[in-house]
């Protein structure tokens, strides 16, 4: 992707902003691929972001996010689980055999629920992601195509705490105000792998979300040192279109806080407050 430019569209203060990009775009290249990653989160965490800081959290954090504040957008009371299995399931047996203390279990209904503490404690960077396939549709012919990508509203619907008008001063309320940092996906990966390989010496591993978790079925996945379970979700969290860096080899201790990743700055990346679509001008090679 180059020769890109970009200007705001129809700003105003119900805070709704649209990109527009005009991006050339081979789509024998990179058919099928991520064509962008969206992050939303507080304004002075953004801010950072967009300079080029990844802030690593992990499964405990949204598992108590979860539980503690029943903020089902950015938490998740069931983060990380490996099995979802019925009462009984000789399975269950066979796990607490195999991973001893490292194996923590909860019953909800007629399930048990398996998950390992060792994965809990996995740094992991969360992000919404945009693929070619969620609107190559509408690419009609070689050369200029304009394309409109939805944002699903549910990723900004009760992502934060409501505070009362008071409770924060003027400074403090503006740290805490919503905002959104847009990256073009090949650019942002490849700075975050050379990062991490060169600067960190850190392994990682990039997936995409499955979200394969029924509430109704039955589910399982071998547990192993890849953790491959922090890449699975319930299937309501579909809208999210999650991808996920994994940092293999860390591991947060007792507290939870962050690991910060510097990236330095990454072209095709923009900040603003609320996006609720992407109007692109792309040309097809």
């Amino acid at each position: 992707m180059n020769g890109m430019t970009t200007r705001s569209r129809g700003i105003s203060s119900g805070i709704r902003w649209c990109k527009t990009m005009d991006i050339k775009y081979d789509l024998t290249r990179y058919d099928k691929s991520s064509f962008g990653i969206l992050k939303v989160g507080e304004n002075q965490w953004m801010k950072k972001l967009y300079d080029g800081q990844l802030s690593f959290s992990c499964a405990q954090a949204y598992i108590n996010q979860g539980i503690q504040t029943n903020n089902q957008e950015q938490g998740d009371p069931d983060e990380g689980i490996f099995a979802q299995l019925f009462v009984g399931n000789p399975l269950i047996a066979q796990m607490r055999e195999l991973l001893g203390d490292d194996l923590e279990e909860y019953r909800r209904g007629d399930f048990i629920m398996l998950r390992r503490k060792s994965a809990c404690r996995k740094p992991i960077f969360c992000a919404y992601t945009i693929h070619i396939s969620d609107f190559d549709e509408q690419f009609r012919h070689v050369g200029l195509n304009r394309v409109s990508i939805p944002i699903n509203q549910k990723i900004y619907k009760n992502f934060l705490s409501e505070y009362p008008v008071n409770a924060f001063s003027i400074t403090e309320r503006e740290n805490r105000k919503l905002q959104s940092v847009f990256f073009q996906a090949k650019p942002f990966f490849s700075a975050v792998k050379n990062a991490l390989k060169y600067r960190y010496c850190e392994p990682m591993k990039s997936d995409k979300v499955k979200y394969a978790i029924k509430d109704n079925k039955e589910f399982f996945i071998e547990p192993n040192d890849d953790y491959n379970e922090l890449f699975f979700k319930r299937e309501r969290y579909s809208y999210q279109h999650e991808v996920r860096i994994l940092l293999t080899r860390k591991m947060f201790g007792r507290k939870l806080a962050r690991v910060n990743i510097e990236i330095g700055p990454v072209k095709g990346r923009f900040m603003f407050e609320d996006l609720s679509r992407i109007q692109a001008l792309m040309t097809l090679l």
